[in-house]
C-alpha cells in the first residue's frame, strides 16, 4: 500500500486518506507557471501588468483552484471503535461527523461510467445515501492503489464495521 494513504491503524482506530492528492497539485503549479511566466514575458518585452490581467487572473483562479482541491483531496478518514463514529478531519478544520457505525449497513461499489468507488450505504431511517471511502478506479484495470485498498483498507473498513465480506 502507498505510505501516504495510511495515517494511523490501531485496534481502536483507522485513520487514512483516500484521495490522491497529485492530481490536485498539478492545477496549483500550472497556475504557478502561467503567472511567473507571464511575469518574465512582460519583463522581457518591456510590457506593463495591465496589456496581460487576463493572464495574471487566470493564473491567480487556477492556483487558488488547485490549493482548495488540494485542501480537499488532503481530508482523512477517521473510523473511531471508542466513540463509534466516521468523521472527517480536513486540516485546519475540525472534524465532522458523518456517522455512526450503526447506521451503515454495506460497502458498496457506486460506479459511473467506466469508473466506480467504494462507499458505505447508510439506512434510510438514518437518511441514507453513500459516504464515498475510496479514490475513483477504472472499472476494467487492476491499479496498484486499488489492489492495496481492497486486500489492505477494505477488510479493515468491514471488520471495524461489523460487516460481512
Amino acid at each position: 500500500m502507498p505510505a501516504p494513504l495510511l495515517v494511523e491503524l490501531t485496534d481502536r482506530r483507522l485513520v487514512y486518506r483516500p484521495w490522491k492528492v497529485g492530481s490536485a497539485l498539478v492545477f496549483v503549479a500550472a497556475g504557478i507557471a502561467l503567472l511567473v511566466g507571464t511575469f518574465i514575458w512582460t519583463q522581457m518585452n518591456d510590457r506593463t501588468l495591465q496589456s496581460v490581467i487576463v493572464f495574471l487572473l487566470f493564473g491567480a483562479v487556477l492556483t487558488g483552484y488547485g490549493l482548495i482541491y488540494t485542501l480537499k483531496n488532503a481530508e482523512v478518514l477517521i473510523f473511531d471503535v471508542a466513540t463509534g463514529r466516521i468523521t472527517k478531519k480536513a486540516p485546519f478544520l475540525p472534524e465532522k461527523d458523518l456517522s455512526r457505525f450503526n447506521e451503515v449497513y454495506s460497502i458498496s461499489r457506486v460506479g459511473e461510467m467506466r469508473t466506480f468507488h467504494y462507499a458505505l450505504s447508510r439506512k434510510s431511517e438514518h437518511g441514507g445515501g453513500n459516504i464515498a471511502i475510496s479514490d475513483d478506479f477504472l472499472s476494467e484495470k487492476r491499479e496498484p492503489e486499488r489492489t492495496a485498498f481492497e486486500e489492505n483498507i477494505l477488510p479493515v473498513i468491514s471488520r471495524l464495521l461489523n460487516l460481512k465480506p
